[in-house]
């Protein structure tokens, strides 16, 4: 159902509540309401309307027929994929659901990664992680680039195709959001010291303490970002 966009970020909160009522209320094909309902729903300006609309007709998510109306994709994955692509987590609480799917499936993707990792994937943790600790807390854009490739590593190591398309996605999102957190010298030091703990587990090739070991990272990041509980 549709309700108010929220006035502080009001593009992006548009976009939302569209996106909500695609996934929730519409099918793929399905006609949107006229621009005059949907400014009524909303509670915003047709100007705001149709930037929100513009951003989602511009990456497939609806599709403008003249003459006739705004439509939904008929191409499923479109609705499904894009709003992590676009972003579309404009407050906390967005954010916080999507990094506790991230959790769950991160922290349960060492129960694929342990027992499987090789040498070489392992070699090549080793090479991020020296880089981690060269950094200092001045270069965290550049802490969190590593960050990355360290879980795309684990990620690659599950060989598992949809596990490694969601953490690609959702990491992306979250380093964005961390980008504008505050970060000690001390912090990116406890930051480098989860990720060794990691990657200790997975030398031993032991699950349940892999399982420990990324819990505790996941517990720390979103402590830096500050989500609600």
């Amino acid at each position: 159902m549709l309700k108010p966009a929220k006035k502080v970020t009001l593009p992006d909160s548009i976009i939302e509540q569209l996106m909500q009522y695609i996934q929730e209320d519409l099918k793929p094909g399905d006609k949107l309401p006229s621009e005059r309902r949907l400014t009524g729903f909303l509670g915003v300006g047709r100007t705001s309307l149709r930037e929100a609309l513009r951003t989602l007709e511009g990456v497939g998510v609806v599709e403008v027929k003249a003459g006739k109306g705004t439509f939904v994709s008929t191409d499923s994955n479109k609705i499904y994929r894009k709003p992590l692509e676009l972003g579309v987590f404009s407050n906390k609480q967005s954010l916080k659901e999507l990094f506790d799917a991230r959790w769950i499936i991160e922290v349960g993707m060492m129960t694929l990664v342990a027992p499987v990792i090789t040498k070489k994937e392992l070699a090549d943790c080793i090479t991020v992680l020296e880089k981690m600790k060269a950094l200092n807390f001045e270069e965290f854009g550049l802490f969190l680039d590593l960050d990355y490739q360290f879980h795309k590593i684990l990620s690659k190591a599950s060989k598992n195709g949809i596990l490694i398309e969601f953490l690609n996605l959702t990491r992306q999102i979250i380093n964005e959001e961390r980008l504008h957190t505050a970060i000690t010298e001390k912090g990116l030091k406890k930051s480098v010291l989860v990720h060794q703990a990691i990657l200790d587990a997975l030398t031993l090739g032991d699950v349940k303490t892999s399982v420990k070991a990324m819990e505790d990272h996941m517990e720390w990041t979103k402590e830096l970002l500050e989500l609600p509980r």
